[in-house]
């Protein structure tokens, strides 16, 4: 949603970037109003949404194991915070060469989102397609939910 209320507020343009006459390759950046204010806010956004993603993490500590995904949710917090931190400062510093700049965003990306699911869903798969049998529910003789909270 916010990118599209971006695109239609503020479109993006063109610009020629000739950098080195000397050179024959000319780059195109795209460029428009508020750009910096806008990318700040999304960046604001993610940061919200991992401190959110942290903070559900912690509240449901205390959840049966059965049900508890905090473990991965975990996993997954810390695998893609560190590919932040790795890639951003990359991203400032390869700003002036937008071919190393490309590959280290699309590798960022393709790293964070792999990361993702696998840590979320490798185990459902695994349980499901593998081991179907340990796919029930931990009840004790008179049928009721054990209680095996995580500590």
């Amino acid at each position: 949603i916010p990118l599209v209320v971006w695109t239609a507020a503020f479109p993006l343009e063109a610009d020629r970037v000739d950098d080195n006459p000397a050179n024959d390759k000319v780059n195109i950046k795209c460029t428009g109003d508020n750009s910096t204010v806008f990318l700040g806010i999304l960046l604001a956004l993610g940061i919200l949404s991992l401190l959110l993603g942290v903070l559900i993490s912690f509240l449901n500590r205390n959840i049966n194991d059965f049900f508890s995904e905090l473990s991965y949710i975990g996993y997954t917090l810390y695998t893609v915070s560190i590919t932040v931190i790795v890639v951003v400062p990359m991203l400032f510093i390869l700003e002036d060469e937008p071919l190393a700049f490309y590959i280290v965003f699309v590798l960022g990306c393709i790293a964070a989102n792999t990361a993702a699911l696998i840590f979320l869903f490798f185990p459902k798969v695994y349980v499901v397609l593998i081991h179907p049998e340990t796919n029930t529910l931990p009840v004790d003789d008179h049928g009721m939910l054990k209680v095996n909270r995580s500590n």
